[in-house]
């Protein structure tokens, strides 16, 4: 994800509001781990067929926290950081292929609507992760979605990976101009407790279990600090006959030799110790019928909130700021 680290008051001279004005958009302005939550609900889309919600995702959170983790503390980060940006625009014709572009709010609240949203102009629509098109019948009431190129946060340590789903669903209700909230704002009709906090849009993903570890291996593979060879597996996994396998080469170095400089490389010592354990953690279910679970569901509850999409010259020169006169 790209993330601009320009200040609002170094923009001010160069933003303009939206060419032919403003797409209606909401920002995603809090991401959250339902089993984290009182009453920890299951969330969210039932894909195994068994009548009930699967998010083996959030089991994993709720496991990280027994040995003193925090997941919900790292999504809160990310999505204060910029690290993980979703913006969604809402049409009136069906859903296909989501419209994505880059973006970043960088000013006003995001929580009550007042959000700017730094949005490229030439990317909508367009490609690029962040941005997703949702589509509802009426001015307000329910709302539903297939997300295509959607990502799913994995926490790592303190930092998030996004790891491409193979399917994505969301669904919820949203009010215009909400009380105590301008634009698109999503309510929640589906939670049963009365934490108002919970994210009101239902979303749940599919991740296999080859592109999760993938990603995992690619990041390890970064961690030169520990004197590996990025040019070879960190992480050997394959699904065979009656089994989907996981565990860590010879090429993971020392990752001792991080500590201080990449905590993500210097905890790989203790990702290799958990692999025995991490296929039957993370994968629970079985999408090609052969016996094996080879992917992992997710559940997510978001909270949206209109934002304003502004326009910068800045991304006509790679998202940096223009170079002095």
């Amino acid at each position: 994800m790209i993330r601009l680290a320009v200040s609002l008051a170094l923009l001010l001279p160069v933003v303009s509001v939206w060419a032919g004005g403003s797409p209606p958009l909401s920002d995603a302005w809090r991401v959250q781990a339902p089993r984290l939550f009182a009453p920890a609900e299951p969330c969210c889309f039932d894909f195994s067929g068994n009548g009930q919600p699967d998010d083996r995702l959030g089991a994993y959170f709720a496991s990280l926290a027994i040995s003193g983790g925090d997941a919900q503390a790292v999504l809160d980060q990310a999505v204060a950081d910029g690290a993980l940006s979703w913006f969604f625009v809402w049409s009136g014709a069906p859903v296909t292929q989501a419209d994505l572009v880059p973006g970043q709010v960088v000013s006003g609240s995001r929580s009550d609507g007042s959000g700017v949203a730094l949005l490229d102009p030439a990317g909508y629509p367009g490609s690029g992760p962040g941005l997703f098109s949702l589509t509802a019948g009426s001015a307000d009431g329910p709302f539903g979605a297939t997300l295509d190129g959607f990502q799913v946060p994995f926490p790592v340590g303190t930092e998030v990976l996004l790891v491409e789903a193979e399917l994505a669903l969301a669904e919820g209700v949203f009010a215009v101009d909400g009380p105590g909230c301008a634009g698109r704002c999503t309510v929640d009709p589906f939670h049963s407790g009365t934490n108002p906090s919970v994210g009101g849009l239902r979303l749940g993903a599919v991740v296999p279990g080859m592109t999760l570890f993938g990603t995992l291996d690619a990041r390890y593979r970064s961690c030169t600090c520990a004197g590996l060879d990025p040019d070879q597996p960190v992480l050997l996994f394959a699904e065979g006959p009656g089994s989907f396998t996981l565990a860590c080469s010879g090429n993971t170095g020392e990752p001792a030799n991080c500590a201080g400089i990449d905590e993500v490389c210097a905890g790989l010592d203790n990702f290799c110790a958990f692999t025995p354990i991490l296929v039957g953690l993370l994968l629970d279910l079985d999408r090609n019928g052969n016996g094996v679970n080879e992917s992992m569901s997710a559940g997510l509850r978001l909270s949206l909130a209109g934002s304003t999409p502004v326009e910068t010259p800045i991304f006509a020169n790679g998202f940096e700021a223009p170079p002095p006169p």
